[in-house]
């Protein structure tokens, strides 16, 4: 039978961490486990920081479930909806407090890393880097109990807190205006032969728009 995890219960966890990330104690946090988690945090795969923080946040409210558990499906004993759980509270939490700092994304368990019904070695994963990222979730979240996940949860949040605080402050950076608009379009014409995962063209997009409001201030 799948387990439930309250969303109100979810959100006072999460606003907790927020609040008492600098305060709360990391004694008995495994140091290799925290490097994971940032390496996570800091990465270039979005699905992976928030399936890291949903699993972290089901687990500090839930002492029952799986933290390896995606889908209520899952295999698994403790298995509970980790997609209603991450688009209902951590979707709108990270918009509203962090900036988007996991990465702004409005539905994110519906990319194909969080089809699975449980986080697995078997996992279908590129390799490389998603294959090492998948790796370090995995040691970061099994046999993890509740007290642990708290803490992890509270240092996770920290990370993205100081993310969301650079991200801001590279956003409101002005970008160096073009001698002319020959310039600007060379240099749309060189990202737009890189691939970045199919982001080049909203990288453009927002560029552009970017400079073009520049003249508006606070205001765009």
């Amino acid at each position: 039978m799948a387990l439930s995890v309250s969303g109100k219960d979810a959100q006072a966890m999460l606003l907790w961490a927020f609040e008492n990330n600098e305060r709360c104690p990391l004694d008995g946090v495994n140091k290799n486990i925290c490097k994971n988690i940032e390496t996570i945090l800091h990465g270039s795969h979005k699905t992976y920081k928030y399936i890291l923080i949903t699993q972290l946040l089901a687990k500090s409210v839930n002492e029952q479930i799986n933290a390896l558990a995606i889908q209520s499906g899952a295999p698994l004993e403790g298995a509970f909806d980790a997609r209603s759980l991450c688009h209902k509270v951590i979707v709108p939490f990270e918009r509203k407090f962090l900036n988007n700092a996991l990465g702004g994304s409005n539905e994110p368990f519906l990319n194909k890393p969080a089809r699975c019904t449980h986080l697995d070695v078997k996992n279908p994963v590129r390799g490389g880097r998603d294959r090492t990222y998948l790796e370090k979730l995995l040691e970061i979240l099994t046999n993890i109990d509740s007290n642990l996940a708290k803490k992890y949860l509270c240092f996770s949040i920290s990370l993205l807190i100081n993310i969301s605080h650079t991200d801001n402050d590279i956003h409101k950076n002005i970008i160096q205006t073009f001698s002319n608009t020959l310039e600007l379009y060379h240099l749309m014409r060189k990202l737009l032969e890189k691939s970045c995962e199919g982001e080049v063209c909203v990288l453009v997009v927002g560029t552009i728009e970017k400079i073009f409001y520049l003249p508006f201030g606070d205001n765009y």
